[in-house]
């Protein structure tokens, strides 16, 4: 999402549609979450993620697994004393999680953060974000893990881009991934090299668009976002007005489409209307989206449901029949209905968000967010259940 539109400076959204990791921004520090019990509303609890030393606030923003024995969360961390970020990287191998080594370019001045990843095997991930320097305009950028280290990609010209939002890989040699500027920008890699996707998405009139997330399969993906349509107010004044943004991409192009209604009962002094956040597609005809409110694909058309919830940051669904969706707490899908779920955080926390979730089965999932304590402190925190110690550090 463009930085003007909330204020943050990062956003993202990730679900790979074999392996069902979704990624999610923090606010203020981060916090993962595991569950391995008898199904997605189980009980999590917490478990402990390594902060890196000489850290100020530090967040990871997307996580994705193959197995239960391989996850990597990616985001950032704050570097005193300007407390400008940099990449991070965390690597879960079955019994803990560990720091990972990321690659900067020597750019003076040079800042960045992962907002999203996606592996397709334990040798092959893709990692997505933002970079700036004290010299340029933010623009995209991305990180691939080849096994045994990460290192920076060469990114084809998307004309006008910022930042890439989200990313989905089918395989280790077929990713999408998608993101914003101007208006919503979308690349592929085929496991050799970078190619821009023409989209063929833009306001007529100039004001921003972008895409969140992106969920595939083989030569199929489902995409999300938003479109700035209208201004909301008296006489015109007030904020650009966002409605949700649906759309596949078949291998041979994409389709987009906004959705038609546009109410201005949100509008006012600040961004206002819907927004799309996470999508998750478990078959190529069952597909969840979430934000300010939450969308079901059944092969034909999107459906609005109601869950009571807050908004949503992300979704993961390991089936036709199961989905976790995570905003201010958790709720789980059964095929039916959706649900709350009992969200562990400490007890300090002031502030909990939780932004993102990776579900490889009903029965394991990660969800990633953040909590603020009473005075104004970040943490990191990870959740679990069956194993692992309730500890933080």
């Amino acid at each position: 999402m463009p930085l003007s539109a909330r204020g943050n400076r990062r956003r993202s959204g990730l679900t790979p549609l074999v392996h069902t990791g979704v990624t999610a921004l923090a606010l203020f520090g981060a916090v993962l979450l595991t569950t391995a019990g008898q199904s997605a509303a189980a009980d999590w609890t917490i478990e402990p993620v390594p902060k890196p030393a000489h850290s100020g606030n530090t967040e990871l923003t997307g996580v994705s697994c193959t197995s239960r024995s391989d996850c990597f969360a990616v985001g950032f961390r704050d570097v005193p004393p300007t407390n400008d970020p940099v990449p991070l990287v965390e690597h879960w191998n079955g019994s803990a999680w560990t720091t990972g080594h990321t690659p900067t370019p020597a750019t003076p001045g040079w800042s960045g953060w992962l907002s999203a990843v996606s592996c397709a095997t334990r040798r092959a991930c893709l990692a997505v974000g933002l970079s700036y320097s004290d010299r340029s305009r933010p623009g995209p950028f991305a990180e691939r893990w080849d096994g045994s280290s990460w290192s920076i990609e060469r990114l084809p010209h998307l004309p006008n881009a910022e930042a890439l939002d989200g990313v989905s890989c089918a395989s280790s040699t077929d990713c999408i991934a998608v993101g914003y500027g101007r208006s919503s920008v979308a690349a592929h890699w085929n496991g050799t090299r970078w190619s821009a996707e023409n989209i063929h998405f833009g306001d007529p009139a100039g004001r921003p668009n972008a895409l969140t997330s992106v969920s595939c399969a083989t030569g199929n993906c489902a995409a999300v976002g938003w479109d700035n349509v209208g201004v909301c107010g008296e006489d015109g004044e007030g904020s650009f007005y966002s409605i949700p943004v649906f759309g596949f991409w078949t291998g041979g192009g994409w389709l987009l489409r906004r959705q038609s209604d546009l109410v201005c009962s949100n509008g006012g002094d600040s961004y206002g209307g819907d927004t799309v956040d996470s999508v998750s597609c478990a078959s190529p005809v069952a597909c969840t989206a979430v934000g300010s409110a939450v969308y079901r694909w059944d092969g034909e058309r999107w459906s609005l449901q109601v869950i009571g919830a807050d908004e949503l940051r992300g979704v993961s669904c390991p089936s036709t029949n199961a989905c976790i969706a995570v905003g201010s707490r958790i709720y789980a899908w059964d095929g039916l209905r959706w649900s709350s779920v009992r969200t562990p955080l400490p007890a300090h926390a002031r502030v909990p968000e939780l932004d993102g979730v990776a579900c490889l089965s009903r029965a394991w999932c990660v969800a990633v967010g953040s909590y603020e304590d009473s005075r104004g402190m970040d943490h990191m925190v990870v959740d679990s259940i069956g194993g692992g110690s309730a500890r933080e550090r």
